[in-house]
């Protein structure tokens, strides 16, 4: 989230999760900037988190991350999910909302070990996680563990690719839930 806010004569900009949501002109006067300051405090309520219904712990802050990537190359991003603590998880889907230019190819589940989990990576790996690797589609995550939930994807266009968050759909219990990532990503020839 980023917030500009300058006084008399200057603009004003608000962002959630990296999309204006208010632009205001120039201000002409005090009350111009008071009721600017009351419709920026209406909006920040809505944006102060990612949404997130169900008891998986999914992702961490919010963010942005950039991997280096050429056209149809296939890499790995990654984030941790804990399953609650008196009940284990299992994975019905996991979704790439709103992508453009990049193609969600597979889900894996990973443990995590010594060396971490992956939070972006080239294929394969340098982890020895990889090889125990299972589709999260219908993977089980046990009851207080935290596991690497990895997405294979590919930049299908000569632009930077985009997309915002990785969606899960899971179940505990009888209950389904859909969690929503922290994590926006691009997928380019050059980051930074």
């Amino acid at each position: 989230m980023s917030i500009r806010l300058h006084y008399i004569g200057s603009d004003a900009e608000f962002s959630c999760h990296g999309e204006t949501s208010l632009s205001i002109g120039r201000f002409m006067n005090r009350q111009a900037v008071v009721i600017a300051y009351l419709v920026l405090a209406a909006s920040l309520a809505g944006c102060q988190a990612v949404p997130s219904d169900g008891p998986l712990g999914f992702g961490g802050d919010s963010g942005s991350q950039c991997v280096r990537t050429h056209q149809n190359e296939l890499v790995l991003v990654g984030d941790v999910v804990t399953a609650p603590a008196g009940e284990s998880a299992t994975i019905l889907g996991v979704n790439l909302l709103d992508a453009q230019g990049i193609e969600l190819t597979q889900v894996y589940l990973l443990s995590l070990s010594d060396e971490g989990g992956i939070g972006s990576s080239s294929i394969p790996p340098d982890t020895s996680a990889w090889a125990g690797r299972v589709p999260a589609k219908g993977a089980v995550i046990p009851a207080g563990t935290t596991q690497n939930i990895v997405a294979e994807l590919r930049r299908t266009q000569s632009a930077d690719g985009t997309s915002k968050f990785l969606e899960v759909t899971y179940r505990v219990g009888r209950k389904t839930y859909v969690d929503t990532g922290s994590t926006r990503y691009t997928l380019s020839e050059k980051c930074f």
